[in-house]
């Protein structure tokens, strides 16, 4: 699996998981609107985005700078030294710190 794979497949996992939380929303709005009114009858929530606005959570995906997330950061590093190593035993170059 490429970087590009991963981080493609990690974009993936986060928006399926803000798909699940608008859903969520989507049933705490009809819990609400069946039980929960204020002191003059009205209903507390009154659409889905009072409780979960998906089209801002996208947003706020989409504009994290995924590089500056020291831990993605140190994960993509420890990645890249993985391959280069692979791809020289495979080349059969001897890497330092092979212990042949």
């Amino acid at each position: 699996m490429t970087i590009g794979e991963y981080q493609s497949l990690l974009q993936g996992y986060m928006l399926k998981q803000q798909d699940s939380m608008e859903e969520l929303s989507i049933l705490a709005m009809f819990t609400a609107k069946a039980s929960g009114f204020d002191k003059n009858g009205k209903p507390l929530v009154t659409k889905p985005s009072d409780l979960f606005d998906k089209e801002k959570a996208i947003k706020q995906l989409k504009m994290k700078d995924q590089s500056s997330d020291p831990e993605l950061r140190a994960k993509v590093e420890k990645f890249k030294k993985s391959k280069e190593y692979a791809e020289a035993l495979l080349n059969g170059i001897t890497v330092e710190g092979d212990d042949e």
